[in-house]
């Protein structure tokens, strides 16, 4: 049985509980016609019983349509009134808040359904009366309580769109994802072909900014310079690295999410050019290392060559000097790139110092932890 089929099954049980009442109180209006006194007493008298099994109904009812619910984002915005008084908005905020403002739903409905029995015994209304009316007071109240889309089909095109992008972007907000074990393996195979593209994508981006972002400082630092009439000789200059250091990282934690999917296709050039940009003070990073290790290894290159002898070279100090000033724990984040920065400039030394018959300086030198697991 499908989700439309079992959710018409509950209405009918809410029908024929409402047939009830209506055959019921047809008996008192046929049995009391004469004394509306009496009449009343024994409607009464039953309508605390009717609306228990119309609460039992009901309660259910919602329950089910709250679990049939699949889509995440749609069980988020259920049992959220809809259009509350500006004085209640604050309250409906709350768990509490939500919790009463369905019981005080429910309680209309099934009140609203009593009315109908009450009206239809006294109309001599049939099954198809009852069936119109109360599917219109059910729609209303799911409307009113947020589960109106229960039956809304969650795998629909914007929604693959957006675990298309989620997936590739390696952003994964969970909210929509897989659930066979077909679809489960068809994503991994795509991540595994889109992630890389897209990290490639975003390697381009970043440098595509980089240069961007030099453009731009030189045009405020030449502005700058012809509105203060700063010297060119005093004029500052920034490295990339500097310059990209002064760019706040925002981080999203995902706390925030997309409402709907369509949303996303909104914000997916931020996040692109936010990504972009953390590519880019990779980038950065991975220039301020071969940066370091190049002087280093040229001032050990000049110092050498021009006094083979000496016991205390400079290089070397300023090697001491990184160490005992924590440098290598923060080089140590960016391993990947260290390591395959001082093989290029070790075999670049290797080849310099055999055309100066000069013997390699490191060849016993011990290693650093991080660079013996190569």
């Amino acid at each position: 049985m499908d989700k439309s089929n079992f959710i018409d099954s509950l209405k009918e049980e809410l029908l024929n509980v409402v047939m009830t009442v209506h055959d019921r109180l047809s008996e008192y209006n046929r049995a009391f016609q004469n004394d509306s006194y009496v009449r009343r007493l024994h409607y009464r008298g039953y309508r605390k019983f009717a609306l228990n099994e119309i609460h039992k109904i009901i309660y259910w009812y919602t329950l089910t349509i709250f679990y049939l619910t699949e889509n995440e984002i749609h069980k988020a915005m259920a049992l959220r009134p809809q259009n509350a008084e500006s004085l209640w908005k604050q309250h409906f905020e709350s768990n509490f808040g939500r919790i009463h403002a369905l019981r005080n739903y429910t309680d209309q409905l099934a009140l609203r359904c009593w009315e109908l029995g009450v009206e239809g015994a006294n109309l001599g209304w049939q099954r198809a009366s009852y069936r119109e009316k109360i599917n219109e007071s059910m729609s209303q109240f799911n409307s009113a309580v947020g589960l109106d889309n229960v039956l809304t089909p969650i795998w629909t095109f914007w929604n693959a769109m957006f675990l298309a992008v989620t997936t590739y972007t390696t952003i994964g907000y969970g909210n929509i994802t897989a659930k066979t074990k077909l679809g489960k393996l068809a994503a991994m195979v795509y991540a595994v072909i889109g992630i890389p593209l897209v990290l490639m994508i975003l390697h381009k981006m970043g440098r595509f900014f980089l240069l961007a972002l030099e453009h731009v400082w030189d045009f405020l630092m030449r502005g700058a310079q012809y509105l203060c009439f700063v010297s060119s000789e005093s004029r500052l200059k920034l490295s990339e690295e500097e310059r990209i250091s002064e760019i706040p990282l925002l981080l999203a934690l995902g706390d925030v999410t997309p409402t709907k999917s369509e949303d996303m296709f909104i914000i997916f050039g931020l996040i692109m050019i936010g990504l972009s940009l953390v590519s880019m003070c990779i980038n950065v990073i991975q220039l301020k290392l071969e940066k370091l290790f190049e002087e280093l290894l040229l001032t050990l290159m000049e110092e050498y060559s021009s006094d083979p002898e000496a016991s205390s070279l400079q290089g070397g100090k300023i090697g001491c000097a990184c160490i005992n000033e924590g440098c290598i724990p923060q080089l140590a984040i960016q391993a990947n790139v260290a390591i395959a920065v001082t093989k290029r400039h070790m075999k670049r030394f290797t080849i310099e110092s055999k055309i100066h018959a000069v013997h390699p300086l490191f060849k016993n030198v011990p290693r650093l932890n991080i660079l013996n697991t190569t």
